[in-house]
């Protein structure tokens, strides 16, 4: 393997980034995008194949795994089926979230390698594999890999920063509910009289379109077999819960009616009311009116409200309102945290030469490269202007060489041009708590960025002897 020189190998670098970033501007879904990133990264480190692959949440199996091959390259895609996580765990024990490895035969002859992270090698018949996880979270969603790799890069940067971006958009995609479209809701109210002495319910009138199949009268039994169907996986357990004829019947007793608010698969958010229609001698209730309805349009009318006041219109990220809640959610945390304050540099040039339409773009391209670079859980916050801050849970000082790394991932993401968007970089200022959150965190870091936008770093860390 060969390292290239300083100024071709960083020709290099931004050719491949920018291709790849011309891939993942079509999403990172469908067969030609991945393909295209595959092929420049097996070309890029002149490896053998390239893969990228991820493991099911929850069997751990791979699955949605992906291989380009170099010409002349017989394919290996057969070798990861039946493959599980714990397969590669002598891989992912020693890989933090941002972190790309080179295993190599020779490393393992020497004993710098343990025999267990050379395994896959031998039983794959490579000489080196260049590895990159893909971490959404503490969970491993698969990786991103490079077979015999004859050309390096010094910190993989191209490999590290896609990884990045693929990690996050896992982490995006698993967080979506999937509904049914827009085109398949209708106005829903279902209403049925259940009879607690007979055991049965009568339909009075139902719209739910699973189920319109079932009869007018049934035994009370059906009830939570037809929910089934229909419930959101998050919610069944507690709608099970609420639906139970003993705890229905005791929590009655006192009152009149109750409710519950959960999603379904059809028509999204329902509102169930179980109303007391008649009672038995005992002052228990015989029979009860249970109707469902439709309330997902106030329901995400709130919700898009409650999103409105906590963001940036802009460029989507958190806003000002969103950091002072999460300063006094983070005091009552002890875990030590760090909180990174950036700006762009020189913006003000950009509008008065660009325009403020350019200056928007420009914002909007930082928003993007942020939430890229940084953790899937780190708060990315818009300040006003051209500040950013994020937040950064469970980010100790030891993470200091890390963190600079995303901080660099950034600023190589800017770097390309992209769409006639200005070449623009970042100054940041980084402080650790680690305690916690301190009232003078972002004072700190504040202070460090005011230093980094006056030396040649781009991100200085607080130092109380040069920013006291």
């Amino acid at each position: 393997m060969e390292d290239v020189s300083a100024k071709s190998s960083d020709s290099r670098i931004k050719d491949s980034l920018q291709r790849c970033l011309d891939a993942l501007s079509h999403g990172f879904d469908t067969d030609d995008a991945i393909q295209e990133i595959l092929a420049a990264l097996g070309e890029h480190y002149g490896g053998d194949r390239a893969y990228v692959f991820e493991f099911d949440r929850a069997s751990g199996s791979v699955e949605d795994a992906c291989e380009w091959c170099r010409e002349g390259v017989p394919s290996q895609l057969d070798e990861l089926d039946g493959m599980r996580a714990v397969d590669f765990s002598a891989w992912s024990e020693t890989m933090a979230d941002d972190c790309v490895s080179l295993i190599s035969r020779g490393a393992c002859h020497s004993g710098k390698e343990s025999p267990q992270k050379c395994r896959l090698l031998e039983v794959w018949g490579l000489e080196s594999l260049l590895i990159a996880p893909l971490w959404t979270g503490k969970r491993l969603a698969g990786y991103l890999t490079v077979d015999n790799p004859s050309l390096l890069d010094g910190d993989y940067v191209v490999l590290r920063t896609v990884a990045l971006y693929v990690a996050n958009h896992i982490d995006r995609r698993e967080g979506l509910e999937q509904r049914m479209v827009a085109a398949l809701r209708s106005v829903y109210v279902g209403m049925y009289l259940w009879d607690f002495e007979a055991g049965l319910y009568h339909e009075v009138e139902n719209g739910l379109h699973s189920w319109r199949a079932k009869s007018r009268v049934g035994p009370l039994s059906e009830i939570p077999l037809a929910i089934d169907g229909t419930v959101d996986p998050m919610y069944l357990k507690q709608v099970h819960a609420f639906l139970d004829i003993d705890n229905l019947r005791r929590t009655l007793c006192d009152r009149d009616d109750v409710s519950m608010q959960y999603l379904t698969g059809e028509v999204g958010w329902v509102m169930a009311r179980v109303i007391v229609v008649e009672r038995d001698e005992r002052g228990l209730p015989a029979k009860v009116l249970f109707s469902i309805e439709d309330i997902d349009e106030a329901k995400r009318s709130l919700e898009l409200a409650s999103y409105r006041a906590e963001h940036d219109a802009l460029t989507g990220l958190l806003n000002r309102s969103a950091l002072d809640s999460l300063m006094v959610e983070l005091r009552s945390c002890s875990d030590p945290l760090a909180v990174v304050l950036l700006d762009v540099d020189k913006f003000k040039g950009i509008n008065d030469r660009f325009g403020h339409g350019v200056g928007d773009d420009v914002l909007r391209a930082v928003a993007r490269a942020l939430v890229s670079s940084m953790r899937s859980g780190d708060k990315v916050i818009r300040l006003g202007g051209d500040e950013f801050a994020v937040i950064l849970r469970d980010c100790p000082s030891s993470f200091q060489g890390k963190l600079l790394r995303r901080v660099d991932a950034i600023n190589q993401l800017l770097s390309i041009r992209d769409n006639g968007i200005p070449v623009v970089s970042v100054s940041a200022g980084v402080a650790f708590g680690e305690h916690g959150y301190d009232r003078d965190l972002l004072s700190c870091a504040d202070r460090a960025l005011y230093r980094a936008k006056r030396s040649p770093e781009q991100c200085c860390v607080y130092n109380p002897e040069l920013d006291g």
